[in-house]
């Protein structure tokens, strides 16, 4: 409020002297005054009810602002819960198709187990079959033995303990002839396999040995289409005959 001046102070005396005098003109001077005052009041009422208006208008806008946040949130979830049910659903399907290739892969391994048996038989009956040929460069009046003709020969003949028995009796078939250079006769445990590998010589040989202990003069024999080069070495280390493909190696302890 700005300070009075001179002349309107003397006026404000003035009044103040009057009202002392006439102290009936108090109230309707107050109520003048009041009146006076409540003239501005439309205006004022007027700028609030502006204020009020726009305070309004940017709740509005705030209030669509939230609902459209909402709504994008609503959808952000929605969104969420499928792409969670689509990762559950992914699962599952990875899950089973995980399971059918299990079995698939197991299948497949009993198959090839299957057919490396079956290789393994028809390898076998094969090297029976051809012994005679490829071991006749090296011996005469050749004769092929299956398991169960060589246990009845073993049985009456050798005085193999069991383990030693049945252990000898893991071998494909058997041999016996007379060698070329001298008529010596000698037994071949054999070992037939299309890949011959170092547990295929070990095996002939460690069989021919508890042979030789029961008294035969019998030696480890590997047939085969192939041989690895350490099954090679070791059977040169062994001196375990090697048929591969037709064609004989270590024959020299059978030569004079």
């Amino acid at each position: 409020m700005e300070p009075l001046s001179p002349q309107e102070y003397t006026i404000v005396e003035r009044i103040l002297e009057e009202l002392k005098e006439h102290p009936r003109l108090v109230r309707p001077l107050q109520e003048a005054l009041g009146i006076v005052a409540l003239l501005g009041v439309p205006a004022q009422l007027d700028s609030l009810i502006q204020i009020v208006e726009q305070l309004l208008a940017r709740q509005a806008e705030q209030e669509k602002r939230l609902e459209r946040v909402e709504q994008a949130a609503l959808e952000a979830k929605q969104a969420a819960l499928e792409a969670k049910q689509e990762a559950r659903e992914a699962k599952e399907v990875a899950l089973d198709v995980r399971e059918r290739t299990g079995r698939i892969e197991q299948r497949l391994d009993r198959i090839e187990n299957d057919m490396g048996t079956l290789k393994g038989i028809v390898k076998e009956i094969e090297a029976r079959k051809r012994a005679p040929a490829v071991f006749g460069r090296l011996f005469r009046k050749i004769r092929t033995y299956d398991l169960e003709q060589f246990m009845a020969i073993a049985e009456e003949e050798l005085g193999l303990s069991l383990d030693d028995l049945m252990e000898v009796l893991n071998a494909d078939f058997f041999v016996s002839a007379q060698l070329r250079s001298d008529g010596r006769p000698i037994w071949l445990v054999v070992e037939a396999s299309w890949g011959i590998g170092v547990k295929d010589v070990e095996r002939s040989h460690n069989r021919a040995m508890i042979l030789r202990q029961a008294g035969l003069d019998a030696y480890g024999a590997v047939m085969g289409t192939s041989i690895t080069r350490a099954a090679r070495q070791r059977a040169q280390e062994l001196n375990v005959l090697v048929a591969l493909n037709g064609s004989l190696y270590n024959e020299q302890q059978f030569r004079p």
